[in-house]
């Protein structure tokens, strides 16, 4: 399948063109709750890193600090590295939430949090080669919602195909996948990873760190995150 992320428009509203009625209708639909707003002003972010690494991550989609969001998708080196990743360009940090340059970026700071035991056990470098996160929703907002079905039959919005498509690759590819979030709406999307045997679970997955209380087979997640090339 090929990658529609590149072609997103180089202007604001950022939203690709087969989002775009379903967005627009959505923002109108909870425009009294800025809660639900998806933020058209940010990049979108459906994925980080590299899509060849060993450990897949499924995320619900990426979340929007006002102010200090706005200041760091206007920063220049910022706005690169998402286009860049959008593309799925060759980085020296293909997670980019954990370059250096890049460690004060509201993004950053959450990631960091969540992967603090991997950065001890595994080295920050090695980490941002191994780690793949996919959101299952690939625009911002303070809060997730659904689509309402009046608006798409899965809740969705067409890209969310892409990422679809990459977990499924991953799964064929036999990649170790940790769901962090929304197993429910990502199981309904790809069935088999209700019976796939490389899939892991968090304990408690409203506080999704990646830490060996969190994570039952948090050993076997250092084990393929060492086999990383």
């Amino acid at each position: 399948m090929k990658n529609p992320w590149p072609d997103l428009p180089a202007e604001a509203p950022y939203v690709l063109a087969d989002d775009r009625s379903i967005i627009e209708r959505f923002n109108a639909r909870y425009a009294d709750n800025p809660n639900f707003t998806i933020q058209t002003q940010l990049l979108p972010e459906p994925f980080i890193g590299d899509p060849d690494a060993r450990v897949y991550l499924l995320n619900l989609n990426p979340g929007y600090k006002p102010e200090e969001d706005d200041a760091w998708h206007a920063n220049v080196d910022y706005r690169c590295a998402i286009v860049d990743n959008l593309s799925h360009r060759a980085a020296a940090f293909p997670f980019y939430f954990l370059d250096a340059a890049l460690k004060k970026a509201p993004g950053s700071k959450w990631w960091r949090q969540r992967v603090r035991s991997l950065i001890h056990d595994i080295g920050i470098e090695p980490l941002s080669r191994g780690l793949f996160c996919v959101e299952l929703f690939p625009y911002h907002s303070q809060r997730y919602r659904a689509v309402p079905k009046a608006l798409s039959s899965n809740g969705l919005a067409p890209s969310s195909a892409y990422a679809v498509h990459l977990v499924r690759r991953a799964i064929q590819a036999d990649r170790t996948i940790v769901v962090m979030r929304a197993f429910t709406q990502w199981r309904a999307m790809i069935p088999e990873l209700e019976t796939y045997s490389n899939l892991f679970r968090l304990k408690n997955p409203q506080t999704p760190w990646l830490s060996p209380n969190n994570l039952e087979e948090y050993d076997r997640l250092l084990f393929a995150l060492r086999a990383a090339p």
